[in-house]
Order: structure tokens, then C-alpha cells, then sequence
């Protein structure tokens, strides 16, 4: 099968209706939509319209859109007038109870025969073997129909946002914490930015520390410093002794200091 003639008339209005209403949705089978899917030429021809209105403009026609369209870009009175109405029959299919099925149904097909045609086109590449385009070909229809994120918006669904809970850690910085919250919490990404040789290194060190005296398990990754300087940084900081003085301890002066803290 590769229409969505066993679905109905009425399935496929619906689906128009989503491709409209749903910028998520249409989003999501744009790609993998086909006019040729739909068993109504007008059907097919009202679904040609979104799409190049979505490739011009990077988002889907309103119906007032649609009917501007048609009533300026048709010569043909009878073709526009059909095309009027299935618009206007569209618009009028506003229940939403079977939302969910029409979507989950419109995406399963559009993968399938994502597949289908992906297998088709391997065929030819397999006695060439040519595997590399054969992986694009099928790796890129297995993507298809995934959902898109488009973002969040600051008017949609205002009551049903609700704070997650946080577990901060604090900085060390009283004065920081006031800015982030308590500290940065799981899942959050927390940026220390500076120029050369300011210090953002003896800052990390300190906030691994702190977290460190407080239970959390700490890792240190470093790009850039030798692991033993970074060493240095954190005994410094978690035995009080000036940074210098470790680096120019060669005797061994301060070990049994940081031993012990460390043993703490």
C-alpha cells in the first residue's frame, strides 16, 4: 500500500487539518509526506500549497492563507472553487478527540514507506557496493517521522509549568548563590568565564572542593593544565597553604599537611 486509500476520505481531511492546526506535527512529516500519498487530487493539491509555503516561509499556511492563495494563483473557476471548498471543509473538521491516532497513524505510514523507498534504492547500490550510501540512504529513513522540538512557548500551557525540584550546590559564594539559585543542580550546566590568567582554574578548584567537603562526588576534567598542577590547585585549597608555597615546596615541607587533610 502506498496511499492512504485504506484510511478514507475523512482520515486524510483530518490530516490536513493537523498539517495546519499542528506546526509540531507538520514539522515532523513534511519530509516524508508525499502528495502522491493522498487518493484525492485536490487533496494532494491543497497539501502541495503547505509545502511550499512552508519551504518559503518556514511554517505552515493559515486557512485564511490558504483560500488567499487559491483565489489568486488559479485561473481555473471550477478548480478554485473546489479547492475553496475542501479548504472550507478542512476548517470545519475541528474535533480533535481522535487527534492523537490520526497522528500516530500519519507517522507510522510515512515511515514505512520511507523504508520502503529506501530499501528500493539500496538495491542498485548493493551490486555497485556502495554500503556507505547504502547506510546514508537507510539511516536517513529510519530518522524519518522523528519528533522535532520547536522550542517553548512563553504563552502555551501557563498553569501546567510547575518548578522542578533542585537539589543546588552551593558555590561557596554567598553572593553567587543569590544569582543561581543555591548553586547549580543536576542537569544544569554551569559556564566560568575569564580571560587569561585571571583565574577561572583556581575557581573551578574551589567549587570542586566545596562540593567535595559537602559529599558529592567530584571530577576534574582538564584540557589544558598538567594533572599534578591541577593537584596543586585543589591541595592549596582545601589545606588553606598560598599556592606558591606548595609549587616551591620541593622539600616536602607541606606534605604532611596536605596528608592529613586529605586523610580528614
Amino acid at each position: 500500500m502506498t496511499s492512504f486509500e485504506k484510511f478514507g476520505e475523512h482520515f486524510q481531511i483530518k490530516i490536513l487539518y493537523h498539517l495546519i492546526t499542528d506546526p509540531t506535527f507538520a514539522i515532523q512529516v513534511l519530509d516524508t509526506l508525499e502528495p502522491e500519498f493522498f487518493t484525492d487530487e485536490s487533496y494532494s493539491e491543497v497539501y502541495r500549497i503547505i509545502l511550499h509555503y512552508h519551504d518559503s516561509y518556514n511554517s505552515v499556511p493559515s486557512f485564511d492563507i490558504l483560500r488567499t492563495h487559491i483565489k489568486t494563483k488559479y485561473e481555473d473557476e471550477i478548480q478554485e472553487k473546489y479547492l475553496l471548498d475542501l479548504v472550507n471543509t478542512v476548517e470545519e473538521t475541528i474535533s480533535v478527540s481522535d487527534k492523537k491516532y490520526i497522528i500516530d497513524e500519519t507517522v507510522e505510514f510515512c515511515q514505512q514507506q520511507a523504508m520502503r523507498n529506501a530499501i528500493l534504492a539500496s538495491v542498485p547500490l548493493l551490486k555497485q557496493e556502495k554500503y556507505g550510501e547504502i547506510h546514508y540512504i537507510i539511516q536517513k529513513a529510519m530518522n524519518a517521522g522523528q519528533s522535532k522540538d520547536l522550542g517553548h512557548s512563553l504563552f502555551d500551557d501557563v498553569f501546567n509549568r510547575t518548578v522542578d525540584k533542585r537539589n543546588p550546590v552551593s558555590t561557596g559564594f554567598d553572593m553567587l548563590d543569590d544569582y543561581v539559585a543555591g548553586g547549580p543542580s543536576a542537569g544544569e550546566l554551569a559556564l566560568v568565564l575569564a580571560g587569561t590568567g585571571v583565574g577561572k582554574s583556581m575557581v573551578l578548584c574551589h567549587l570542586a572542593v566545596d562540593a567535595m567537603r559537602k559529599g558529592k562526588k567530584v571530577v576534574y576534567y582538564s584540557l589544558e593544565l598538567d594533572h599534578k598542577m591541577v593537584t596543586y590547585r585543589l591541595e592549596a585549597k582545601l589545606t588553606g597553604i598560598p599556592l606558591t608555597k606548595i609549587l616551591m615546596d620541593v622539600d616536602g615541607k607541606y606534605r604532611k599537611v596536605v596528608s592529613d587533610e586529605l586523610s580528614n
